[in-house]
């Protein structure tokens, strides 16, 4: 499962079984950024065929692609 956390500016990763959630986008300690990689606000995901991940980042006006899965 691929979680938008927007109030802690980031995108989480649950794998099968998970207690807790991976960072795979924006900053692990919930700080707002607008540096590539860093997220303000996120509030959309979608995930292409390539398993590409797009992020809505609200804040900055922009959406950021990243490859994780």
């Amino acid at each position: 499962v691929i979680v938008c956390d927007g109030s802690n500016h980031r995108i989480q990763r649950w794998r099968p079984n998970a207690t807790t959630g991976e960072t795979i986008a924006g900053s692990p300690n919930g700080i707002a950024g607008s540096t590539a990689g860093l997220l303000n606000a996120p509030r959309g995901i979608a995930i292409d065929r390539s398993d590409n991940v797009y992020v809505v980042d609200t804040l900055n006006l922009r959406i950021q692609k990243f490859t994780v899965l």
